[in-house]
């Protein structure tokens, strides 16, 4: 056998899927075997692979042992003379795992092989060549210089920017996403280092192959689409951590005493300086546009009743004693409402905007009219000054796509085109709209002279995504499509061996991926928001009413502690029955969707989907008010 390809996998299920079959077309003129290894994912990933691709070698950890072990794991059932360690989140172009080994197989001493890797916006990821790591060259790349500089020998020596990324260099890392590499010179090497569980364990390895006389070459002429850590969280303090930490590792069993323990001093001075920017980044991304509503409300309503004192009541202020606290209470009220009709859903779209905000007008209005009257000063204030307010908000979405500013495009409304033949093109349509999202799709293009029809509705049209149909197009055609109109769209990938349209629009963001089984309600945001303020509604009441709950329920410090679980969010009041990672992801439950727990399990399991598919919040206000007595179960 001439190539193992091994896979280590963990919870990426849909985009492993798509992987294995780019790279079945790629065995198809060598012999070869694919082998995945699991590391105890959670998303069903073993039964998924065992029904699509039961051909596929696989072996089922209890736990997750990490991506080295994992791979020597791989590589001790591997019979190929050629190991081929590649990433589950990848598309293989037709001919790169063939071109690789050919590639090896020209160079006198060749240790291993990567190849040029595009994420899935398009983007040249220039972890695909890269130099041993030296105190200088992480500090340019920490403060933004090797961004820079991207040509520069010296400031970008981590990425070899000196080294056209479209040609064959040799090379000192070898990226794990993709690495062949001859099995002698693996077992020479004595495979990866299995104190790395995560990150460094590529590098070192690479380190060893050059160490025992080899070179490592980067072939800049093969390609494949890298999504880019599906299998793990993206960039925050833990991610900060685990990264450098395996830098620090690296650096303490290859470096010189006093060379490592500078650079350790230094990777400890990274990881708090990095870990603290993540934070304030992650922070100020999740609540800037809130806050900016939240002051756009404000000075709404207050502008509106001031103007109202001086026009309408002849400067003769309101008199109450709650005007100075009606304006807050006013603008919290309009902002939750906003929320929870979906206003951040999607953030840039206008006519989202507008539709929420009129629906925290009317809620507004329904809690006006709820209060006493001596505090009631004025309903046109409320009614003039939410109107402002959702004319400026709405203005603000419009402007920020006009202009272009912050991260408009990942929330930008899409106008889609289908690139496939008339089969596939309708299995893709059907998968958008199981997901409701079928209302994007402007045009299909058949395969035939793609690219000038491509040019053609991207101008006319404006086209925004573009979803490719992998049977349709080879991985190198989308690839060359994916490099013309890199940063002009976002890019989606269907594949009829698995049923399943994945994408990843940039890769610090988790992909998605959508599939013909259909959508469940629990996975929208929208319903989900509604779930939880069922669940906080409820609990409030009944922590405040607590005492009058003594007189009703037997169990009366059960159900103390479950109110607060679940004002907490550590629990939801109604769930699943049993909890199999295939069904959207909710909290643990006070009871089940179901009364009927002496049912047949698979019948429960039914009943689990059911409730996931077609959930809405009177589901559960239903189930909380008919089983009141049994809340503190």
């Amino acid at each position: 056998m001439i190539v193992s390809v091994i896979i280590v996998n963990y919870n990426v299920k849909h985009f492993l899927g798509q992987c294995i079959a780019s790279v079945k077309k790629t065995l198809a003129p060598i012999t070869g075997e694919i082998i995945v290894v699991d590391n105890a994912s959670t998303d069903g990933s073993c039964d998924y692979l065992k029904e699509y691709f039961p051909e596929v070698v696989l072996i089922e950890n209890t736990e997750n042992k990490g991506f080295a072990k994992a791979c020597n794991t791989g590589a001790a059932k591997a019979s190929g003379e050629y190991f081929l360690f590649l990433n589950p989140d990848t598309l293989v172009a037709e001919n790169v795992i063939e071109e690789s080994i050919l590639l090896i197989q020209s160079k006198p001493k060749a240790g291993a092989v990567g190849v040029q890797m595009i994420d899935g916006s398009g983007k040249f990821l220039p972890e695909s060549k890269r130099s041993f790591p030296t105190i200088l060259s992480s500090l340019y790349k920490l403060t933004g210089l090797a961004a820079l500089f991207p040509s520069s020998k010296k400031i970008n020596a981590y990425a070899l920017g000196n080294l056209n990324k479209n040609e064959v260099h040799a090379v000192d890392v070898i990226c794990g996403a993709y690495m062949l590499i001859a099995e002698k010179v693996f077992t020479e090497c004595k495979g990866f280092d299995e104190q790395f569980f995560m990150y460094g364990e590529d590098i070192d390895l690479s380190y060893r192959i050059k160490q025992a006389g080899y070179n490592n070459y980067y072939s800049g002429n093969l390609s494949i689409i890298h999504f880019k850590g599906e299998s793990i969280s993206k960039p925050n303090i833990q991610y900060t951590k685990m990264f450098y930490g395996a830098m620090k590792v690296f650096v303490e069993k290859h470096y010189a005493k006093n060379k490592a323990e500078n650079f350790v001093k230094f990777i400890n001075w990274l990881i708090n300086i990095t870990a603290v920017a993540a934070f304030i980044k992650h922070s100020l991304k999740k609540i800037a546009l809130a806050v900016a509503d939240l002051v756009i409300v404000f000075f709404s309503l207050l502008a509106t009743k001031n103007l109202w004192v001086a026009l309408i009541k002849n400067g003769v202020e309101f008199d109450t004693f709650f005007v100075p606290y009606a304006i807050p209470v006013y603008t919290l009220t309009f902002i939750t409402a906003a929320y929870f009709t979906g206003i951040y859903d999607n953030l840039y779209k206008p006519s989202k905007a507008l539709l929420a905000s009129v629906s925290a007008i009317i809620v507004l209005l329904a809690f006006y009219s709820l209060l006493p009257e001596n505090i009631r000063f004025s309903r046109g204030v409320v009614l003039v000054g939410s109107i402002a307010a959702t004319f400026f908000i709405t203005f603000s979405r419009w402007l920020l796509l006009k202009l272009k500013l912050g991260n408009y495009q990942n929330f930008a409304p899409l106008k889609t085109v289908v690139i496939g033949n008339e089969l596939n093109s309708k299995s893709i349509i059907n998968i958008l709209k199981q997901a409701n999202q079928d209302e994007k799709i402007i045009a299909v293009i058949p395969v035939k002279n793609y690219l000038m029809a491509l040019k053609e509705v991207i101008s006319q049209l404006h086209i925004n995504e573009i979803i490719f149909s992998e049977n349709d197009l080879d991985i190198n055609q989308i690839i060359i499509a994916m490099k013309l109109y890199e940063g002009q769209c976002f890019f989606s990938f269907f594949s009829s061996s698995t049923n399943t349209i994945i994408n990843s629009y940039h890769k610090n963001e988790t992909g998605i991926s959508f599939t013909a089984s259909g959508s469940f309600n629990l996975a929208k945001p929208y319903y989900k928001r509604l779930k939880r303020m069922v669940d906080l509604s409820a609990s409030l009441i009944l922590l405040l009413s607590f005492p009058l709950q003594l007189l009703f329920i037997k169990k009366s410090s059960s159900l103390l502690k479950n109110c607060w679980l679940v004002f907490r969010g550590y629990k939801t009041w109604v769930g699943y029955h049993f909890y199999n990672n295939l069904l959207p992801e909710i909290k643990p439950c006070v009871f089940p969707c179901s009364n009927k727990t002496d049912m047949d399990e698979n019948i429960l399991k039914q009943l689990d989907k059911m409730y996931a598919k077609d959930y809405d919040c009177w589901t559960d206000i239903r189930f909380i008010i008919f089983n009141y007595k049994h809340l503190g179960e």
